[in-house]
């Protein structure tokens, strides 16, 4: 029998959380202030702390893996690699413009999709009010003898 699993890189989170103003590498207070609760697509926000998930990456990794179904023809094709997903973190904890950079085939699109909408993180902070934040996940499918 088969046993799958779905594997993470320790490394996997990447945040996108830096705003680049200018050469200098101190932001200006002032333009700090113009920095919105609505931040807008593409556009990166200083935060004070970045979203994350409740009880760090190992926790999102297990549960990421329990949830996980890897799609019937993924597994009868031994269609195995990753997917990076991005998708922004909202003020209320959910996910939304979740998309898939790359498609591996066999429904394995679909399923990262699923997983990363149905998961909630604790959102950004900014002058401590929670923010929208931008994430970038990689979700690895393989598959096991």
């Amino acid at each position: 029998m088969k046993h799958f699993t779905l594997i993470l890189a320790a490394f996997g989170i990447l945040l996108f959380t830096s705003t680049q103003v200018s050469a200098q590498s101190e932001v200006k207070e002032d333009v700090k202030e113009e920095v919105k609760e609505e931040s807008h697509r593409n556009f990166a926000v200083v935060t004070t702390k970045d979203a994350s998930y409740p009880g760090g990456n190992t926790a999102l990794y297990t549960d990421l893996f329990h949830r996980m179904k890897y799609p019937k023809e993924a597994l009868e094709q031994k269609i195995s690699g990753d997917i990076m997903m991005s998708f922004y973190v909202e003020p209320d904890s959910t996910t939304s413009d979740v998309e898939a950079m790359k498609d591996l085939g066999g429904g394995t699109k679909a399923e990262a999709i699923r997983l990363i909408k149905e998961t909630k993180f604790a959102p950004a902070i900014q002058n401590g009010k929670p923010v929208r934040q931008q994430m970038v996940l990689p979700v690895l499918f393989r598959i096991y003898d």
